[in-house]
């Protein structure tokens, strides 16, 4: 999967299932959205679901926004892949 579906799957997944309102795009910072504790926790359930990743929400805080949140995804399912 490319950087930029995953951007577009984790906005969608803002915005569609967690119903934040908004202008959601990749660089909005969460700050913006004011997203609160159980919507990031909610965040955090749904990447695992759906990307077997775990990211804690205080790590989806820090990343700030959803193209690093994309990173971070990328890099532990990269990470979590066995190298032959």
């Amino acid at each position: 999967m490319t950087a930029d579906a995953l951007k577009d799957q984790l906005v969608t997944l803002l915005t569609d299932t967690l119903d934040v309102k908004g202008e959601v795009t990749p660089e909005t910072p969460f700050t913006e959205l004011e997203l609160d504790s159980l919507v990031l926790l909610e965040f955090s359930v749904l990447l695992g679901q759906h990307y077997s990743v775990e990211i804690p929400e205080e790590d989806l805080l820090d990343a700030g926004d959803v193209a690093a949140v994309a990173s971070l995804v990328l890099a532990r399912q990269d990470s979590a892949t066995p190298r032959v």
